[in-house]
């Protein structure tokens, strides 16, 4: 069952709105995580995806950074280092391609959340 992307399930402060911590990318963090190690990893994941969608859109400068430097993590095929986008999703079960698809998706605002299409006056394109 591959894992898809619903609403970030994050309340207005980045805190998880509801009992049971669940990523932005839609699953129970319980669900991949058994080790500190993928606890160490599942976060570093949870915050680039945080990045990534919630600055998108943005016109402040500095949240624009985080966002392309989320797009540059999530966007490399490396696999030497232990901790690129691509050996964190392989090592907590995750798909790195389809995961990276709903991210340009939900980025682009294709999934339906009301936001308002890149490149429309005033929105910048994605960085993805």
């Amino acid at each position: 069952m591959q894992k898809t992307i619903p609403s970030n399930g994050m309340d207005g402060h980045g805190r998880v709105a509801d009992s049971k911590p669940v990523s932005p990318i839609g699953f129970a963090l319980s669900e991949v995580v058994e080790t500190p190690g993928q606890r160490l990893m599942a976060a570093v994941l949870w915050d680039a995806i945080n990045c990534y969608v919630s600055h998108a859109q943005t016109r402040d400068a500095s949240q624009r950074r985080l966002h392309h430097a989320a797009a540059r993590w999530i966007g490399n095929g490396d696999i030497e280092w232990p901790y690129s986008f691509e050996n964190i999703c392989t090592a907590l079960g995750l798909d790195a391609a389809t995961i990276r698809r709903q991210l340009r998706a939900r980025c682009l605002g294709k999934e339906g959340n009301g936001a308002r299409a890149p490149g429309a006056p005033g929105v910048p394109r994605c960085a993805a």
